[in-house]
C-alpha cells in the first residue's frame, strides 16, 4: 500500500504521542501536527478503513498494520537517502530529494532497486 506523505506524516505523529503512554485523541494529533480537527478526522477516516489506525472510544491507536506500513516508509526513506548520498548529494539534500522519490516509486520499482542495492553491496 503506497501511504501518501500526508499519511505517513500522521502515522508517525500518532506513533509518538503513544510513546508518552497517555492515551491520544483527534485533537492531540491535531496540535502535535498543528493542523486542524477537520484535517485531521478526514485523515483519521482514511487510515481507519485501511486497518492502519484504529479508534477505542476517543482513543486513537496505530494497529500492527499501521506500525508495518511506517516501519516500510521508513526503510525506504534511508535506501533512497544512502542512494543519494553514495551518488553524492549532501546529507540534507538526500534526505529532501529521498522524501520525493519514495512517493514516486512504486513498491515494486523500490523492491527490484533495494534488491539490486543489497545484491551490488550498496546497502
Amino acid at each position: 500500500m503506497l501511504l501518501p506523505e500526508e499519511g505517513t506524516g500522521y502515522l508517525a505523529a500518532l506513533e509518538a504521542l503513544e510513546q508518552t503512554g497517555a492515551p491520544v485523541c483527534a485533537a492531540d494529533l491535531a496540535r502535535a501536527l498543528g493542523v486542524s480537527r477537520a484535517s485531521v478526522s478526514r485523515a483519521l477516516g482514511r487510515l481507519c478503513s485501511q486497518g492502519l489506525v484504529c479508534r477505542r472510544g476517543k482513543a486513537l491507536h496505530l494497529t500492527a498494520a499501521g506500525r508495518e506500513a511506517l516501519d516500510r516508509d521508513r526503510e525506504k526513506q534511508r535506501c533512497f537517502e544512502v542512494l543519494l548520498c553514495r551518488a553524492g548529494l549532501s546529507p540534507a539534500m538526500a534526505r529532501a530529494e529521498a522524501a520525493r522519490l519514495k512517493l514516486a516509486v512504486s513498491g515494486e520499482g523500490y523492491a527490484a532497486l533495494r534488491d539490486c542495492m543489497r545484491k551490488n553491496g550498496a546497502l
